[in-house]
């Protein structure tokens, strides 16, 4: 299995090239998602999510990365929803608890507060500890 710092360093390889938030997060993942959606298609998939959806400032890219991650590894029928929702919700209680309850990018993204690089860290490093069993998100 690839290593958190594996994960890290590509998703910080990522973002120096240019890629947004949510590709970072997403990519750092394509070993485990890549039976299911291909590295270009979750590349194209995720630039939408970036800038808190599509650049509107909404819900952090990071979070929406993780969650769509999670909805692709996960995701085998409708009745999978419920318990994806949860994983999601815990996931997205862990990044708030990291970053003062904030889970909106325009309000993450203020003068003073941490950089989106590392926030793409916490959200690789959540997801990461997440499907390698070492958190207690659920």
């Amino acid at each position: 299995m690839t290593t958190l710092e594996q994960r890290l360093e590509h998703a910080a390889t990522l973002r120096r090239s240019g890629h947004n938030c949510a590709q970072c997060v997403m990519l750092a993942f394509s070993d485990i998602i890549s039976d299911r959606m291909p590295e270009d298609a979750a590349e194209a998939f995720s630039i939408a999510l970036g800038g808190g959806v599509g650049g509107t400032g909404h819900v952090c890219g990071a979070i929406s990365a993780m969650a769509s991650t999670i909805g692709i590894m996960r995701y085998t029928s409708p009745a999978d929803k419920m318990a994806i929702y949860k994983e999601v919700q815990g996931l997205t209680r862990s990044f708030a608890e990291l970053n003062g309850g904030i889970t909106e990018c325009r309000l993450l993204r203020v003068p003073g507060a941490k950089s989106c690089n590392l926030l793409i860290q916490d959200a690789v490093t959540i997801l990461h500890n997440h499907i390698s069993g070492t958190d207690a998100a659920e």
